[in-house]
């Protein structure tokens, strides 16, 4: 049988009305689907228009039994970026060959201390062969404060390698149970939500937001988060040497990322002779020891690994950006899904609405949502990963 055509609408709203926001976007994204069913919608919304009866709004204006998102600090729509105001954006997709699966995962206490993760949508009855055979891919959001998102994503790998995860961590609350995540036609603050979705027809884009300074090395002493040398020596005293050697350019970008924007890439793949910067999964150097020329990073330093310092750049990310969506053709395009970090925006570059710009230069005008991400999850290879200051998209197929 010949594959039936995806259909998606999307609206974006900027109405400070939250019930005006509502009929706005249900309306102009149900219009869109050409009186098809949406099979499952997704909602974001700045913390401005986190009501209790949203999700049961939207749904009893669309009739979705599945829908699920997040609030934001900021979101995303098809050709603009809300940044700092009142705005809400619903995407609704008519997928008539997908197996649409949502779940709400819970977190709970075991007897040994730790926490286990609960409700995924039978999916230890498969493999990740037949996960990828049958084309499926998952969405979550989740909240910063009562999801273990980093654990999780690492147990999906060792599980069910080659399913790419897309998503991100719930933005703009500032405490727990001020973010708001969507499930149905409720409202919850705390876990996650998300749909795995069979037969979509989905591809997957993860656009970095830095780029590579001086050279790789290998890790050569670490204890836990820790990196003690590269190619032995401190890591401060290489940064140093690079900074000696640099050009006054590459040395203006590392005199600001030493105030508060300097990351570490590890090699993703070891067996890659010559890692360029997609090659590398970017973590936060969270500070340094001046005496011992140590450095704590967001991650596990584990000695053997290749990596390389990285700097956050906004000519990198504009260039890295445009490279990876001409790779994808925009020929059956039917909409698509943007978990960008909350690093990005006005934060990383000068003109408004840079990264929509660069998807509507592309694609035209293609049904678009999603939010700016305390962290957004994402594929490399055929593992995901919790990145930062990356853009994860997901570009849906006719």
């Amino acid at each position: 049988m010949p594959a039936r055509m995806n259909r998606i609408g999307a609206a974006l709203s900027t109405d400070s009305s939250v019930d005006a926001a509502v009929v706005d976007c249900a309306e102009r994204a149900m219009e869109q689907l050409g009186g098809e069913t949406p099979h499952v919608g997704l909602l974001f919304t700045t913390p401005h228009h986190a009501s209790q009866s949203i999700a049961s709004d939207v749904a009893r204006r669309t009739g979705l039994g599945h829908l699920f998102g997040c609030s934001g600090e900021s979101i995303v729509g098809a050709d603009k970026e809300v940044e700092g105001t009142p705005g809400m954006v619903l995407w609704l997709a008519h997928l008539p060959d997908a197996v649409v699966s949502p779940f709400r995962l819970g977190v709970v206490r075991n007897d040994e201390g730790g926490v286990e993760v609960q409700g995924m949508p039978g999916i230890g009855q498969r493999t990740a062969e037949q996960f990828v055979a049958d084309g499926a891919a998952m969405f979550i959001v989740g909240d910063p404060f009562s999801f273990p998102v980093d654990a999780w994503v690492r147990d999906m790998n060792e599980h069910f390698e080659g399913l790419p995860v897309l998503g991100g961590i719930a933005s703009g609350g500032h405490a727990p149970g001020q973010s708001r995540l969507y499930y149905g036609d409720h409202v919850v603050d705390d876990g996650a939500v998300g749909v795995l979705l069979e037969g979509a027809r989905i591809e997957t884009i993860v656009s970095r937001g830095c780029r590579p300074i001086g050279k790789p090395m290998v890790i050569t002493k670490a204890h836990e988060n820790v990196i003690e040398e590269v190619a032995g020596r401190p890591p401060l005293a290489q940064l140093q040497s690079f900074f000696d050697e640099a050009d006054e350019a590459e040395k203006a970008l590392i005199q600001r990322a030493a105030q508060g924007g300097l990351q570490v890439g590890q090699v993703v793949d070891e067996h890659i002779s010559s890692p360029s910067g997609g090659d590398y999964l970017v973590r936060n150097v969270m500070g340094a020891d001046q005496e011992t020329g140590s450095m704590l990073i967001s991650d596990y330093a584990r000695v053997g690994r290749t990596v390389c310092f990285h700097v956050r750049d906004a000519e990198a990310a504009d260039e890295d950006l445009k490279e990876m969506l001409a790779e994808v053709s925009a020929e059956g395009a039917a909409g698509a899904l943007m978990f960008s970090c909350n690093g990005r925006g006005s934060r990383l570059f000068d003109a408004p609405d840079h990264d929509v710009g660069c998807m509507r230069d592309r694609f035209g005008d293609l049904p678009l949502a999603g939010f700016f991400a305390a962290g957004e999850i994402g594929p490399v290879g055929s593992k995901n990963f919790l990145h930062g200051f990356t853009a994860s998209i997901a570009l849906f197929l006719e």
